[in-house]
């Protein structure tokens, strides 16, 4: 399991030049996000997504989250046509909201081959956001934890729940301690007005 440190969140080129190879190999990332540690994979590939399950022990069933970088990679993947969802997401994005939004047509991906929505979130992090770009697409934006225990935000606890696992990520973006957070609120926006599905970082009612 591949260490390397990131001071202040910022990645130089050769380990942006790392993530990006890890990434395109089918691997596995974990890395601080603007909420916990989670795990960055490519987002299209069978390989990188039968991993980060295998690394969670997560039911396959429960398709994976996905982090993007712009609006146009939304609509890709997604629809997210209506104005009001469109105006909500550009309000509160980048940012700790994941929205549920209907797949787009011919979109397909293994992360979401089981299901007609899409859990997407543009996160409100440099390192993340410059990591997608680099990259070129969507990746996974599950937090870095075996299913059913807590998320973590402490490197130590992080790294001591995967050195010895079976299945471990491939590289972990080391940045120390993250401030205390919450996962992101989920809110379904695949009709109007928006369900809460999760109450998280960011409190909502409607």
């Amino acid at each position: 399991m591949e260490q390397i440190t990131v001071k202040n969140q910022l990645a130089n080129k050769i380990t942006m030049k790392r993530i990006c190879e890890i990434l395109r190999s089918g691997g596995v990332v974990a890395a601080p996000t603007d909420t916990v540690y989670g795990f960055l994979a490519d987002a299209g590939n069978e390989k990188a997504i039968n991993k980060v399950f295998e690394i969670k022990g997560r039911p396959r069933e429960k398709a994976l989250p996905v982090f993007i970088s712009s609006f146009d990679m939304l609509f890709k993947i997604a629809n997210a046509a209506d104005s009001r969802v469109l105006k909500f997401l550009k309000e509160n994005w980048p940012g700790k909201i994941t929205a549920v939004l209907p797949l787009r047509a011919g979109a397909g991906g293994y992360i979401c081959s089981l299901k007609e929505t899409i859990a997407v979130r543009m996160p409100d992090s440099a390192l993340i956001l410059k990591i997608i770009r680099s990259f070129g697409g969507p990746v996974t934006g599950t937090s870095a934890n075996i299913s059913g225990r807590p998320e973590q935000t402490k490197i130590k606890n992080l790294i001591k729940e995967f050195e010895r696992a079976p299945t471990r990520p491939d590289l972990v973006l080391n940045a120390g301690d993250l401030p205390r957070s919450r996962p992101s609120t989920v809110i379904d926006l695949t009709g109007w007005p928006p369900k809460i599905l999760r109450q998280g970082a960011v409190n909502i009612s409607y």
